[in-house]
């Protein structure tokens, strides 16, 4: 069985637009009690914003298409919704320093408009440590503007139904083998991976197929000679396959991709791989493997 390990506990969300807005969480969020006296008392009394509620940071909705066969259902795919993550902030003013509840809402409006581009950067801390993030966009906007607990109501659309981590992770060729190679991922979503090899004499096709489901793979139809380099990445929005010829310019060749191929996917824990280990003599690993870690959720 895959066994991940836990992600540290989430204390905040910080979302980055013309300025940075920090919302703690308190007690009151994470034990789902609703009381606006309790959460302030339990905030930090300098801090002018709190979250009073927040909702989409579970795994969206998921549409599963099933086909009716003689024989039964047939899977058929699966399409993630999109991800919109809803805060309820409180303005806790400092009237000492001057604030008023008008103030610290007019600094929220400024995230409708950040630039020519007005995306907002969502991002989940536990402590001081960012763990994780996604891009977004404002598409709704209340506030209680006569209400005895000022509270102001964002929606945002995220660009993608997961979140992803800040840095990559990478396999240097020694980390993998050239026989049966197996490429852990600790995130809790899939994501897609890049990586490179390299032929030391000629050879026939390439292939990397899934272990477990060896239907599932990616198939190169070409004969590769002494010195080429094959390069891919599999990830959404960023797929590509690249031949550099020795003593060549890179080529974009998706078309020596079979067309049964599947851009594989890195999912969750082990991920083990079948490449032609008996020609292993003829390539190696070029460069890192690659991939940034998604997650489903919170």
């Amino acid at each position: 069985m895959t066994t991940l390990t836990s992600a540290p506990r989430i204390t905040s969300v910080l979302i980055k637009g013309l300025d940075n807005l920090v919302l703690p969480f308190t007690s009151h969020v994470l034990e789902g009690i609703d009381d606006d006296s309790y959460a302030v008392s339990r905030a930090d009394q300098s801090d002018p914003y709190y979250v009073k509620s927040i909702t989409g940071l579970e795994p969206p909705g998921r549409d599963v298409a099933i086909a009716s066969t003689a024989s039964g259902g047939k899977f058929q795919g699966v399409t993630v919704q999109d991800r919109e993550v809803v805060v309820l902030i409180g303005l806790n003013p400092n009237e000492e320093k001057g604030q008023t509840v008008k103030f610290l809402r007019d600094n929220l409006y400024t995230m409708l408009y950040t630039g020519y581009d007005p995306k907002v950067d969502i991002q989940l801390i536990a402590g001081v440590f960012p763990m994780y993030h996604e891009f977004a966009y404002v598409s709704n906007f209340e506030a209680s503007i006569f209400d005895a607990n000022p509270a102001v109501q964002i929606t945002f659309t995220c660009l993608n139904p997961t979140f992803r981590a800040f840095t990559a992770m990478k396999y240097n060729p020694s980390d993998l083998s050239e026989k049966a190679p197996n490429v852990y991922n600790f995130g809790t979503a899939e994501t897609g991976f890049q990586f490179a090899v390299k032929f030391v004499d000629t050879m026939n096709g390439w292939f990397i197929k899934q272990a477990e489901h060896q239907a599932f793979g990616m198939e190169f139809d070409m004969v590769f000679h002494e010195g080429d380099v094959l390069a891919v990445s599999t990830i959404p929005g960023q797929r590509y396959v690249h031949w550099n010829k020795s003593r060549g310019k890179v080529q974009n060749r998706l078309d020596i991709l079979k067309p049964s191929a599947e851009w594989i996917q890195l999912h969750p824990g082990n991920n083990h791989f079948v490449i032609p280990k008996s020609r292993a003599s003829k390539w190696n690993w070029k460069g890192n493997l690659t991939f940034t870690p998604r997650y489903a959720g919170l």
